[in-house]
């Protein structure tokens, strides 16, 4: 759209009462605390523990992914962020569900840092059965 700029002097969430069109985002992800570069972003199965339908998404330079939860309140999506899974010998490019179920991680450091000190790599994330968080 024409008359929606590129840069503005305000939040995303301040310019979105004022512009038409724009919707602010339904979650935050507190840079550094939850990520610096986000990547991929993979909707859980079925069959992949209590996550049913929440997202994940993947961080290149913290090499981890957090999981979204949202839900809709009065018309309008709301959402958290929470670590979900730290540690992958690279930064988190690509997820992607196995027929298994289990998720394949693709990553790289791409030349720029990441906590992963492998250039490149993939891994695999199983369901333990276990519940977390108890």
């Amino acid at each position: 759209m024409e008359d929606i700029k590129d840069t503005v002097e305000t939040t995303l969430y301040e310019y979105a009462k004022l512009q038409k069109g724009v919707k602010p985002p339904s979650v935050w992800f507190p840079h550094t605390l939850m990520g610096i570069s986000t990547s991929d972003i993979a909707i859980v199965p079925d069959d992949f523990g209590p996550f049913a339908g929440q997202m994940l998404v993947g961080d290149q330079g913290h090499s981890k992914i957090m999981r979204v939860f949202q839900e809709k309140v009065k018309g309008e999506y709301q959402g958290v962020c929470f670590g979900f899974k730290e540690g992958f010998a690279s930064g988190v490019l690509r997820m992607k569900w196995a027929t298994d179920g289990k998720l394949y991680v693709g990553m790289t450091n791409r030349g720029w840092a990441s906590t992963g000190k492998s250039p490149f790599g993939l891994q695999r994330l199983e369901w333990t059965g276990k519940t977390p968080l108890r």
